[in-house]
């Protein structure tokens, strides 16, 4: 299936138990597959997102994002996208990116909602781009704690940050990059 000068291919609300596979999208400027937060037990597997029109700023190329929880993203790629996986505020999880891989990112995958938690990135390659498990601070109209309870697990990347906020736990193991932060935040 090709779709062609979308702002956002699949938005996925209300739904459950959906499965999404073998999508290409091209010359979008939002999305490829977007889970909102009342969306549960999704699966998204080989799905690719190429050639983005839009501008470099805003929500535009959130490439693979959730809000929801209990989302599967498997062996889906991005290429030239902003944010390529990403979870929303307050993403109760577990949510998990598979096998997954992004080239010529210009921003950092992870959480860039607050408090978005249980989320696993498993053999995920961002070419280029950070893995953030992070306090985002006053990012994106003060995002702060953007990731809690989560795991980057033999996850490559040119920068991985992995920081825990008070009372919750974020793991990084067998990770690969050019730069690694981990320290756990007591307060």
């Amino acid at each position: 299936m090709l779709f062609r000068f979308a702002w956002t291919a699949v938005h996925l609300d209300a739904a459950q138990d959906a499965w999404i596979s073998d999508l290409e999208v091209r010359h979008f400027a939002g999305s490829a597959v977007y889970v909102s937060a009342s969306a549960r037990r999704i699966t998204v597997q080989e799905c690719r997102s190429l050639e983005p029109v839009s501008e470099d700023g805003g929500y535009r190329r959130m490439t693979f994002h959730t809000a929801g929880q209990q989302t599967l993203f498997l062996r889906c790629r991005s290429e030239k996208g902003r944010h390529d996986f990403t979870t929303g505020h307050l993403a109760a999880g577990p949510n998990v990116f598979l096998q997954c891989s992004a080239e010529t990112s210009s921003s950092f995958s992870g959480s860039v909602g607050s408090w978005a938690s249980g989320t696993l990135f498993d053999n995920v390659r961002l070419e280029g781009a950070a893995l953030r498990l992070d306090n985002l601070e006053i990012w994106n109209q003060g995002v702060g704690w953007a990731a809690a309870n989560s795991l980057a697990w033999q996850t490559s990347a040119s920068v991985i940050i992995c920081r825990s906020p008070p009372g919750a736990t974020n793991w990084a193991a067998g990770v690969r990059s050019e730069e690694h932060t981990s320290e756990l935040q007591s307060h």
